[in-house]
């Protein structure tokens, strides 16, 4: 069969050999007579500008196999009306229907994160259009000129809109997200627009409309003010949706609180007002003798569901404390300033913090750096974007008092870096990297250190990296392994890929993931099980007391590491293994984060969760290693350092000689064993009593 051919009603069929369709597969084909094109499974990918120019195409079919479009594909289709894409496309590319004046319908999946420029521009006849949930971005153009588009309905995650993105549309309302950070001059001239903060909007979107706010509607007209925020002259209003309060910026950058039920007044009294001139709000704040709250910097650094809680205590005065002695000349410096205020905690709603990070500052800081140092040392804190992490808080005010540079780092070839910020816009998932540290504890192994946090931001180059071994190198390099691990761990990485599923003696299958408590056997491509020591801060990692189970776990057909999970958390893991000889699967041990047994041990519930699923695994194991033809006689778990002794010694019998795994002479915490299954009836399962010895 050719690549490509036409069958007699018009509809384009391709060949199921091949991966890839271009524009050069249809030199042999006539391309207006076809009607209609369906895109197989086996396409993986369409070439730019592949089906530019059909005159006739009126149907599109993309299955879920197309992971990748390239621009202009279905440019200038004049007759095209309904097109289907595959729902895991992550981008809708520039130029895809331009000119496609017949296009009326767009199936699309939820995960489309961006519209590139110009994608719909000029598709005359599509009329309405509802954004993806995962849309982040609209580039310019977009669907400029689709004049009888009517109707767009924006979802919750959209952060970015770009120039004339509806330029020479027909929509005539539109709602923005609160999660919108950006809207560029000219997008559209809307009669109207409707949302909770206005902060940056340029001023082409607020000149001349009404602006509707979802707790209550306030009329703007540029006989008034215009509401707008970031353009020399104007001011910016918005509502704080938690209180209702109406919150009022002026050109001068003084920000104003107007109380809900003052907010009110003014609605109701807003025609009894004298003529106000854009950006100029003293008649309105004086009228209501509003209460004063910092700069527009400040405001800019807290995230928007932190601002209700900035006259909290004594934050106001304790900011105004901070800023008189700075004495910040500009905005680049006040926005500096604020932003490590928040990442410390002085508008943190707990006074105590707030106090404490005060004089913190004052102490530590102010004294030390000038304006230009200042912004040096501490710019590009994100602290709109990222909420306010106590832990960060402890982290910084632990250490630097200590050593000012103690996240500047020199990397292999010399070259020297500040982490500081890297650290404070990523601390979340560093202590998700390490969910058993903590900053402040007595026991040095439980801390995590700056060296920690550096190895998680720092990005390691290691030599002889292929494609199968860069998905180990890029998750061993957040623990900060060397060359040399990278070169003892991606062999035995090799070795455990080389096992064919088939010879694969250990199997269980994966735990339904509805329950609150789940079970998986990583696969041997799985990279996680070489740093799973490091997670649950046992010894069980390269170049430690049990690198053996390491070795073991990666490389043998009957052996590998059981991840136990919290919802997405991972809760603990168990190296384990089979042996062929006692017909035993023993899970070596089960180790887990200090955190989560401190989050077992207030929550009694999680207790049974972790029982029944240790009952689904054993049964899991008996089911699927029969299915295997290896006979199982029963489950053990080791005793050693077993995080669950406290569990399971009051629910599971003990064996006293236990069986061990044959020709292994490294490291083990399985001298000791309770037993978990039986299916022998060798002996029964009794809680609290001593099984039977075994005969070795």
């Amino acid at each position: 069969m050719p690549k490509v051919r036409v069958s007699p009603d018009g509809v384009l069929e391709i060949s199921p050999e091949i991966s890839e369709i271009s524009a050069l597969d249809f030199a042999p084909i006539s391309t207006g007579s076809v009607k209609k094109v369906v895109i197989p499974f086996n396409i993986n990918k369409i070439d730019i500008g592949a089906f530019y120019n059909f005159q006739n195409l009126e149907e599109v079919f993309i299955s879920d196999g197309v992971i990748e479009i390239g621009q202009e594909a279905f440019k200038n289709c004049p007759k095209l009306k309904s097109v289907r894409l595959p729902v895991g496309l992550k981008k809708i590319p520039a130029h895809l229907f331009d000119g496609d004046v017949s296009l009326e319908k767009v199936d699309m999946g939820r995960g489309v994160e961006k519209i590139d420029s110009s994608a719909f521009s000029g598709c005359k006849s599509l009329k309405s259009f509802i954004c993806p949930e995962g849309l982040r971005i609209i580039k310019d153009r977009a669907f400029y000129e689709c004049e009888n588009l009517t109707e767009i309905k924006l979802n919750d995650k959209l952060e970015q809109i770009e120039f004339r993105a509806f330029y020479e549309t027909n929509i005539k309302d539109l709602s923005f997200p609160e999660s919108l950070k950006k809207i560029d001059n000219q997008s559209h001239k809307f009669d109207s627009i409707t949302s909770n903060y206005l902060t940056d909007i340029s001023n082409a979107v607020a000149q001349n409309y009404v602006i509707h706010y979802k707790s209550g509607d306030l009329a703007f007209n540029d006989d008034e003010f215009a509401v707008v925020n970031g353009v020399d002259n104007t001011g910016a209003v918005w509502i704080d949706r938690q209180r209702g309060d109406l919150i009022v910026a002026d050109a001068e950058g003084v920000v104003r609180v107007i109380e809900r039920d003052q907010r009110l007044r003014l609605e109701n009294k807003w025609n009894e007002l004298d003529r106000l001139e854009i950006g100029y709000f003293p008649l309105i704040l004086d009228w209501l003798k509003c209460r004063n709250i910092p700069h527009r910097s400040v405001v800019q650094a807290i995230p928007r569901a932190e601002i209700p809680y900035f006259h909290a205590n004594n934050n106001p005065k304790n900011w105004a404390e901070i800023s008189r002695i700075a004495n910040m000349k500009t905005m680049e410096g006040k926005q500096d300033l604020a932003n490590l205020a928040h990442a410390l905690g002085v508008f943190s709603k707990d006074g105590k913090q707030s106090k404490t990070a005060t004089d913190f500052i004052k102490m530590y800081i102010l004294d030390n750096y000038n304006e230009e140092q200042f912004h040096a040392k501490f710019s590009g804190f994100d602290s709109v974007e990222t909420p306010f992490n106590p832990e960060f808080a402890k982290f910084f005010m632990e250490y630097f008092p200590k050593n000012p540079d103690f996240m500047t780092v020199t990397d292999f070839e010399g070259e020297t870096f500040d982490l500081l910020k890297n650290c404070y816009n990523n601390f979340a998932k560093i202590q998700e990297l390490y969910p058993n540290k903590k900053v402040i504890t007595r026991h040095d192994n439980e801390r995590l250190t700056p060296e920690m946090v550096a190895n998680a931001l720092r990005e390691y180059k290691y030599d002889s990296v292929t494609n199968e071994t860069e998905f180990l190198a890029n998750t061993i390099s957040k623990f900060g392994y060397s060359q040399s691990d990278f070169d003892k761990l991606s062999d035995w990485f090799m070795q455990g890929k080389a096992i064919r599923p088939e010879d694969m003696v250990l199997k269980v299958q994966g735990d339904d993931e509805n329950q609150p408590v789940t079970y998986e056997l990583l696969d041997k491509s799985d990279p996680l099980g070489a740093v799973l020591g490091d997670i649950t801060n046992c010894c069980q990692t390269v170049n430690n007391t049990a690198e053996s189970c390491v070795r073991y776990g990666m490389t043998q057909p009957n052996s590998g590491f059981i991840v136990f999970k919290h919802g997405s958390d991972i809760l603990g893991q168990a190296w384990v293994w089979y042996d062929e000889k006692a017909k035993q699967v023993t899970l070596d041990n089960i180790e887990v984060p200090r955190k989560v047994l401190e989050k077992i041990s207030t929550n009694p519930k999680i207790e049974h969760e972790i029982l029944d699923c240790l009952d689904r695994l054993g049964s899991g194991f008996d089911k699927a290693m029969n299915k295997k033809n290896h006979t199982l006689d029963r489950v053990t778990i080791g005793k050693g350092y077993n995080d669950f002794n406290k569990i399971l010694s009051s629910k599971l019998s003990t064996i006293k000689r236990p069986v061990k795994l044959s020709n292994y002479q490294g490291y083990t915490d399985a001298e000791e064993q309770y037993l978990l299954e039986n299916f022998s009836n060798e002996f029964t399962k009794t809680p609290k009593q001593n099984a039977p010895e075994q005969i070795m």
